[in-house]
């Protein structure tokens, strides 16, 4: 049964909780606190502001340059009331990339802060939403026309908001989301994990996917600061001040977390939940955080801009020891989940394919490009539903016999180095299994011939006798790496040159690792086949023969020679 009406829009299903309750604190950042009454009252103002003045209608484009604070809550908040859509523009945007988004979108107006809006360089109109006097002195005004009428609340076709994909070059990609995808993936999350007026919510990473779902129970919102995302220990600091009792986080941020609080559990006594998100979660990282955090629960999700909640799972029930990686957990609409080979045919358990995904959670499609929205969602031939679509994920997947989903990397994001396809998920997952080491992203560098794998690799400093230690020299290469992978993987698959970092760089907005901020590896002193230095490694067709048996798991099923 569902837990909120999922019949009504995002913006009725908040106006019913603010009556419900109306005195409970709904929103605080640092520097101010609203109750549910307050927001109900602020977003109300605004949205009849925005609707005199921009003539904001169904499907209506409001864009929001703000940083992560209580005005950006009441700014989406506000649009959605007065019928229409907001445009998230990311202040981690370049000029001429923000430029692009804006003039793709074509907003009426974009609400911002006084700290961003000189970086506005369109010409659209602009609402300073903390300048003095506020929105009311905003540049714009009625021209006298008719208001349109106020959609429908059961009107879940209607856009609710549109994101840019991080990054972007070339054209812009704006994914365009109903109202309809967000409430049904607000009630699944609530099936999985409720929330109630007792909760705390800092929403963080995934900042704009996150600040409407507390609001639809009566949790408290507090939006995490920029300046404090990506620094563990001011994050922990605001976590426990702030009594916060749930949050999301990508992977890559827990385990720096981790690295500073072993025992985070003590720092955090009121954290119940912890989704992770983002990126693949190791085995490893699962038992770190089960031991840093025992009372706590641990989430995974995986989702996509495209298609909001893909699979979740809660991870103390569906973490195998014996495997790399932890599965994402159950199909959430498992009806509409399909992973097909490249022939577009269903494989069976335990199979690789590329993942699809159908059913109601999906986009619309990308504003003004019909032609990449036809290739990405496609016709759906499995189910019944007039219309239906479906969305090619560019994720490769396996479902477990446990009816388990288990993500194993980009289609695309594989290496060919002499003819060998690797997947480099494959290879960060037995590094971090296998060696002293608490995170790693393999990459290639060179081209040719001298194209080679390069693992970056930040060290574990706890004592386990089951893992290599780390050893590197000065030329990048690693004999006992080598020795402890052999094993494992296949001779291609070991990276022949090791960087050691204390930590990986992440991207501004998605918080992944960011490849393209990682160093040059060094230059060796001797020229790699590929294979590596190694005169201790026995080489021999049947060696060879054996590992690539064992290196051909479920992450490297479509490895082609």
């Amino acid at each position: 049964m569902p837990i909120i009406d999922i019949t009504k829009d995002l913006s009725a299903l908040f106006v019913a909780q603010a009556k419900a309750t109306p005195d409970a604190i709904a929103l605080e950042d640092e520097s101010r606190s609203l109750t549910y009454a307050q927001l109900d009252q602020e977003t109300d103002a605004m949205a009849d502001h925005l609707r005199n003045h921009y003539h904001v209608e169904r499907d209506g484009i409001v864009g929001i340059l703000m940083s992560r604070s209580a005005d950006y809550v009441v700014a989406a908040l506000a649009i959605l009331r007065a019928g229409g859509a907001f445009l998230v523009l990311e202040l981690a945007y370049p000029s001429g990339l923000l430029r692009d988004v804006i003039n793709d979108a074509r907003p009426a107006v974009v609400l911002t802060q006084q700290a961003h809006a000189e970086h506005i360089k369109s010409d659209v109109a602009v609402v300073v939403v903390d300048s003095p006097g506020g929105y009311a002195q905003a540049n714009g005004h009625s021209n006298g026309t008719q208001l349109p009428q106020l959609p429908s609340d059961d009107d879940l076709d209607r856009l609710a908001f549109v994101s840019y994909s991080s990054g972007t070059t070339g054209q812009p990609k704006g994914i365009a989301n109903p109202h309809r995808a967000a409430v049904l993936s607000y009630d699944l999350r609530f099936q999985l994990s409720d929330l109630s007026p007792k909760d705390r919510v800092a929403c963080n990473v995934f900042f704009v996917w996150e600040i409407l779902r507390p609001l639809l129970r009566g949790a408290t919102v507090f939006a995490i600061p920029d300046s404090v995302s990506y620094d563990p220990t001011a994050l922990v600091s605001i976590l426990a001040s702030k009594r916060i009792t749930d949050t999301l986080m990508t992977p890559t941020l827990l385990s720096t977390v981790l690295s500073r609080y072993p025992d985070l559990q003590q720092k955090l006594p009121d954290l119940k939940s912890l989704w992770l998100n983002g990126e693949v979660v190791t085995t490893d990282l699962c038992t770190r955080a089960i031991k840093a955090l025992p009372t706590t629960r641990l989430l995974n999700v995986y989702s996509a801009s495209e298609t909001h909640e893909i699979a979740a799972g809660d991870i103390r029930q569906i973490l195998d020891l014996e495997t790399r990686v932890c599965p994402v957990g159950p199909p959430i609409d498992p009806e509409h989940i399909y992973i097909l080979d490249e022939s577009g045919n269903r494989v069976g358990n335990n199979v690789t394919g590329e993942l699809y995904v159908g059913g109601d959670l999906l986009a619309r499609g990308y504003i003004n490009l019909p032609e990449t929205t036809a290739k990405v969602f496609t016709v759906d031939p499995f189910t019944k539903k007039k219309g239906g679509r479906m969305y090619k994920t560019g994720d490769l997947a396996r479902l477990l016999p446990s009816g388990l989903l288990e993500i194993t990397g980009r289609a695309g994001g594989m290496i060919k180095i002499r003819g060998y396809t690797v997947h480099p998920v494959a290879v960060e997952t037995a590094v971090i299994k296998h060696l002293a080491v608490r995170d790693c992203a393999v990459t290639s560098y060179g081209d040719g011939l001298e194209k080679q794998l390069v693992a970056y690799v930040v060290r574990d400093g706890e004592d386990d006798r089951n893992r290599e230690p780390l050893e590197i020299d000065e030329s990048g290469y690693s004999s006992p790496a080598r020795r402890a992978l052999a094993a494992h993987l296949a001779l291609y698959m070991i990276p022949a040159l090791w960087v050691e970092m204390d930590v990986l760089p992440t991207h501004g907005v998605s918080g992944k690792i960011d490849l393209k901020a990682l160093p040059a590896p060094p230059t060796p002193k001797t020229k790699s086949n590929g294979v590596g230095k190694d005169s201790d490694i026995e080489i021999k067709i049947g060696t060879i023969k054996s590992q690539y048996v064992r290196s051909c798991s479920p992450y490297c099923s479509l490895l082609t020679v």
